[in-house]
């Protein structure tokens, strides 16, 4: 089982939006995960802005890219959420991840109990 941490950081006023967004995921963009292989997906939001998540798959690379060519979820959310997200997020200098399934993963575990 892989399992895949990821950061993110979002600008202090734009939580709310974040947290708005994500309270309301529909079932199919959840169905779409389910179809690629993600489990026990779930994302943190902190008072600063700091977004982690969490996420479980049998084969991760095949996962994430099964999700990441289901462009017509990820265009219909888009078209559904319009503006809510655009220029929320705080990026490194060298600017956003090309990868959006990418983002920033977490480096190393150092403890796992199981």
């Amino acid at each position: 089982m892989d399992r895949i941490c990821w950061t993110l950081r979002l600008k202090p006023d734009r939580v709310n939006d974040y947290r708005e967004t994500h309270a309301a995921i529909p079932d199919y963009y959840r169905q779409a995960l389910s179809d690629a292989g993600w489990k026990n997906y779930s994302i943190w939001l902190m008072p600063d802005g700091l977004v982690i998540g969490y996420v479980e798959s049998e084969n991760w690379d095949e996962s994430r890219r099964i999700m990441f060519a289901r462009k017509d979820v990820y265009e219909r959310y888009a078209a559904e959420i319009g503006d809510k997200m655009k220029d929320a997020f705080i990026w490194p200098p060298e600017g956003p991840p090309t990868d959006p399934l990418r983002i920033h993963p977490c480096e190393e575990l150092v403890f796992r109990l199981d």
